[in-house]
């Protein structure tokens, strides 16, 4: 089963992002600017705390803080509702997540150098649509 969405959904993208702490590029909608910062002085980017996120989307919605980080939480209890039910989450132009297998592996301790085996696991594969990059 895919739950597929119609609507861009700018609070799991700035979650993921502020997650991930890697990914980069532009909100549409222009939130650009307030996904991440650079300082002047060292040009570091810094992800969006969470309270800075509820406050911009309360003042893109016209919400309340408290109805934003409400709309926020209930946005991120539904998508992992999905995700542990083993369906796809689906934003068209925007992203996808799903729960993957990750296959067991032979790796090494990195202290000792003995070779181990690293079980099996689930994991969550989300990818960006190339739309939010330009």
């Amino acid at each position: 089963m895919i739950i597929q969405y119609d609507h861009w959904s700018v609070a799991f993208y700035s979650e993921i992002s502020y997650t991930l702490q890697g990914c980069c590029g532009k909100f549409p909608g222009g939130l650009a600017e307030t996904a991440f910062t650079k300082t002047e002085d060292t040009k570091e980017t810094i992800a969006m705390t969470k309270a800075e996120f509820v406050e911009k989307y309360a003042e893109k919605t016209g919400m309340s803080k408290k109805d934003a980080a409400e709309a926020i939480k209930a946005f991120f209890e539904v998508t992992a509702d999905a995700l542990k039910a083993g369906d796809k989450v689906v934003f068209p132009g925007t992203f996808k997540a799903e729960v993957t297998e990750r296959a067991e592996r032979t790796g090494r301790n990195p202290i000792t150098g003995a070779e181990m085996v690293i079980p099996a696991k689930k994991v969550i594969k989300v990818k960006f649509s190339d739309k939010l990059l330009g």
